[in-house]
């Protein structure tokens, strides 16, 4: 089954104490999103916590943005919080803060599949697998993307 949610936006704060939490979609799977934007914060005590996607299964983020701060415990990204093998994100870019104490990026906090021409301008406050781009690669590929978001350590 797929299916495909294009140009949406969300510009309210989201406070969750689960997981899978994302400001578009909380879990993507077999389906892609598309040209969608958030500029609310997006927030969970717990994991897979994404700017636009909490979690992208077999799926596809095309051209989307998010300026909204993104917390969770870990697997936060400012795009997506776990990026799956066999998924994909492309043309995206992220300028909001992304804070976890691990796996966490301005793109992606887990990344199984393939990141291209995106970029992220946000800071990241992290102490384990935190990087301004991608927290941690398990697998798949990152190319043509770039960071100029300053990494801090987690307080």
């Amino acid at each position: 089954k797929t299916g495909e949610i294009k140009n949406c936006s969300n510009d309210a704060d989201i406070n969750a104490t689960y997981g899978l939490i994302g400001g578009v979609v909380g879990t993507s799977k077999w389906g892609s999103v598309v040209g969608s934007f958030n500029s609310g914060g997006v927030a969970s005590k717990d994991k897979n916590v994404g700017g636009i996607v909490g979690q992208c299964q077999y799926g596809d983020i095309v051209d989307c943005s998010n300026s909204g701060s993104v917390t969770g415990s870990g697997y936060v990204g400012g795009i997506v919080g776990t990026l799956e093998a066999r998924g994909s994100l492309s043309r995206c870019n992220n300028s909001g803060i992304s804070r976890a104490t691990s796996n966490v990026g301005g793109i992606a906090g887990l990344v199984c599949g393939n990141i291209t021409d995106s970029y992220s301008t946000g800071s990241v406050y992290g102490t384990d697998n935190a990087s301004s781009l991608v927290g941690q690669s398990t697998g798949g590929l990152v190319q043509n993307c770039y960071s100029i978001g300053v990494l801090y350590p987690l307080s």
